[in-house]
């Protein structure tokens, strides 16, 4: 099977909202094989606090390692057929285990905005394999924005699976949304076939992370206050190169209830 595309293209611009809601993300690390002998599994994604709100957004992602895309399975979110179809999104060879990396990104707003999947505060993933070459789950991902008039947001999500090798340097530029925003999360998702150590750098601060052997993880930054970069650094002495996988960032400023106190007397203890 020859390399699908361009390893270092394969990032996406990303899209930008500004809206009145409430911004949540889960990402649920796995490691299962699904096969002849492991045919189904169920995955819960918690939908914390969402009291019956509307989404306005939300953009569910799955890391799937595999030979080839010779697989048959069927998708499902809340009950509701995704795709029968094994057609990722982006693609990328890990070159010294003759395997592949897909990712399958897909808008299911409308899926979790039905009767039934307002009431919950959980969504169930069903995944089937129905034949073909067996496939291995690295993780998946759920962004959502709560519709709320109490809370006003900004979010950006950039996907896509993107190469960096050891001695590299990622660039990642901030939208100049974000310029006013304080309290500004960012959560990185990131893959490396073998134990190593990467470098975030934001804002004059430098973090040193850890990544497990053969692990898709959810690293998180929270800046105080503008910057507009965050890069991405592996030295040259790594053990392994990583794997860029999505960047989600947001911030959510809530409404503060004003309170007002009419007509209260302060008396001393013990007075008449």
């Amino acid at each position: 099977m020859k390399r699908l595309w361009n390893l270092r293209a394969s990032f996406s611009e990303g899209v930008l909202i500004k809206t009145q809601g409430d911004v949540y993300t889960v990402w649920k690390p796995l490691n299962e094989i699904l096969g002849s002998h492991n045919a189904r599994t169920t995955i819960t994604l918690n939908l914390h606090n969402r009291r019956t709100r509307r989404v306005a957004h939300g953009a569910l992602e799955l890391l799937v390692e595999a030979s080839s895309t010779h697989v048959d399975w069927r998708l499902k979110a809340g009950g509701v057929n995704i795709t029968r179809e094994f057609k990722p999104s982006f693609a990328l060879e890990i070159p010294e285990l003759n395997r592949y990396f897909f990712k399958f990104v897909y808008d299911i707003t409308g899926l979790l905005n039905t009767d039934e999947a307002t009431s919950r505060e959980w969504v169930n993933i069903i995944i089937k394999h129905s034949g073909g070459d067996q496939l291995s789950l690295k993780g998946l991902l759920l962004n959502v924005i709560y519709e709320d008039s109490e809370a006003s947001s900004i979010y950006s999500y950039a996907t896509g699976l993107l190469l960096v090798e050891r001695g590299d340097e990622f660039t990642y530029n901030l939208n100049s949304a974000f310029q006013n925003s304080s309290n500004i999360h960012t959560k990185l998702i990131l893959y490396a076939p073998r134990a190593t150590r990467a470098r975030i750098a934001y804002g004059g601060s430098v973090e040193t992370l850890t990544l497990q052997h053969n692990q898709a993880e959810e690293y998180s930054v929270l800046s105080g206050r503008f910057t507009p970069q965050i890069k991405l650094l592996l030295e040259e002495d790594a053990q392994s190169y990583v794997v860029l996988s999505s960047i989600t960032t947001y911030t959510v400023d809530l409404k503060v209830p004003r309170l007002e106190l009419d007509g209260v007397e302060a008396l001393r203890r013990g007075s008449d």
